[in-house]
């Protein structure tokens, strides 16, 4: 999961309808911007595999963690990878 705590084409959008708005001046979008989702205790409850990544250099090994599960336990994998809200 690519997460970056909103919906960046959503708030995008508004500033191009409204360049001078008041969304744009306060850089706040509601209902584009949110928390983050604790995803990992669903996937968990499912007995899933959870992972959350915040460093590219984790990226590589997470994933291979991930399919190491899959395929030896047939167990759903999610790996979420925390990322930057920018273009």
């Amino acid at each position: 999961i690519y997460d970056n705590a909103g919906w960046l084409a959503s708030a995008e959008a508004v500033n191009e309808v409204f360049p001078e708005g008041l969304a744009r001046i306060k850089k706040y979008y509601p209902g584009a911007d949110f928390s983050r989702f604790e995803i990992g205790k669903t996937v968990e409850a499912f007995h899933g595999y959870y992972e959350l990544v915040e460093e590219p250099s984790e990226i590589k090994p997470a994933l291979l963690r991930g399919l190491d599960k899959l395929r030896r336990e047939n167990k759903i994998v999610v790996i979420q990878v925390i990322v930057d809200k920018v273009r």
